[in-house]
């Protein structure tokens, strides 16, 4: 039997899928196939499905690497194959962290292809900040260490316990 939240969830889940179909344009359409892949990535999350969601945690970034594909037929830009080659490398960072449990290489290398990936964002965002003369926030940074720093403090080892995720 559902609980009270699951029904809550699955409506919400309804409402928001009936309203992209709905209202969304041409453009959208290749949407709905990432949107279907989230709900039932949510639903085996709300009914404590490990089955359904290992199916769909892969499927996640796999379906939103469609929708640039299909949204940037007619760009020509290498900033396009920058941010395909991070969604390429989030795909096997999901992928392998799936598996972590069972070796903890699958979490180191799951870890790597993440970093791969945030390198490849930042070099996309540097250029693309680089080629429009957007101004650097180096607040963030700061905000970035003190976050660091806070979550050291107040939860220790637990946090940031393992030496790969305090280089990453």
């Amino acid at each position: 039997m559902l609980s009270a939240i699951q029904v809550f969830v699955l409506v919400a889940m309804m409402l928001c899928f009936i309203f992209t179909m709905t209202f969304c344009n041409t453009y959208m359409k290749p949407a709905y196939i990432f949107i279907i892949v989230v709900a039932c990535y949510f639903l085996g999350m709300t009914l404590k499905q490990d089955t359904i969601q290992f199916i769909f945690k892969p499927l996640l970034i796999s379906s939103l690497l469609f929708y640039f594909v299909v949204n940037t037929k007619q760009v020509r830009s290498i900033l396009k194959k920058w941010i395909t080659g991070a969604l390429i490398f989030s795909i096997a960072g999901d992928t392998l962290l799936m598996f972590a449990n069972a070796n903890e290489l699958f979490f180191i290398l799951g870890l790597c292809a993440f970093l791969v990936a945030h390198l490849f964002y930042i070099y996309t965002f540097h250029q693309i900040r680089a080629r429009h003369d957007i101004a650097g926030k180096w607040y963030a940074a700061i905000i970035v260490v003190i976050y660091y720093h806070h979550a050291h403090v107040c939860f220790g080892t637990m946090a940031i316990g393992k030496r790969p995720i305090q280089v990453y």
